[in-house]
């Protein structure tokens, strides 16, 4: 198990302490998150964040990949529509019922729920098919 370097600001570098330092003050946001990772990751460093915004688990970043920026721009975008499609599966997104019974034992998602779902596949494609572009 790694060590979350949040426990030991004293052994972060000062590069790492000003972006932490910047990010402290604007709240708790998946937007605020994800921008502090973005710069985290240009000097080596990530972290990951919970359902309630707040970051934990800051580690160097061992192997950088050589992947060109506009790929890894692609990959976060991706990861972005993981997590709304997380959400949407977790009922967090909307106020609909997410299943309707098809039988005893079975169910499917609402017409709604499947519109959304399908939505985001569509992007999270399109965005597939840029990176193989790349």
């Amino acid at each position: 198990m790694t060590k979350d370097l949040f426990n030991t600001p004293e052994l972060l570098p000062q590069k790492v302490k000003d972006i932490l330092a910047k990010y402290e003050e604007m709240g708790t946001s998946y937007d605020t998150c994800n921008n502090l990772i973005k710069e985290l990751e240009q000097i080596g460093y990530t972290c990951e964040y919970g359902l309630d915004g707040i970051p934990y688990e800051l580690q160097k970043i061992e192997h950088m990949t050589n992947a060109t920026p506009k790929a890894t721009f692609y990959l976060n975008e991706l990861a972005n529509e993981l997590a709304e499609l997380y959400i949407i599966h977790t009922y967090e997104y909307t106020t609909q019922p997410i299943y309707e019974p098809v039988g005893q034992y079975e169910s499917k998602y609402t017409p709604f729920i499947q519109e959304e779902f399908d939505r985001v596949l569509l992007r999270i494609e399109n965005k597939l098919n840029k990176i193989k572009l790349d």
